[in-house]
């Protein structure tokens, strides 16, 4: 429908009346799928990133 085209395709109003449904509902599930996606991305550099901020020397002082 081309909501996340940029200019917008079309509004939450107008992707709600397609899939007969709030538009609020509409809003609410593009912000719940936004932030699994983003939380998803982050969850999964988190662990490399720690990894590389820990040294050898560490190991040592341990």
């Amino acid at each position: 429908m081309g909501f996340f085209i940029r200019p917008q395709g079309a509004t939450a109003g107008e992707v709600a009346d397609a899939l007969d449904t709030s538009r609020s509902t509409v809003t609410r599930r593009i912000r719940s799928g936004e932030s699994t996606v983003f939380a998803n991305l982050v969850n999964a550099s988190a662990p490399q990133a720690a990894a590389d901020d820990e040294s050898p020397a560490d190991d040592v002082a341990r």
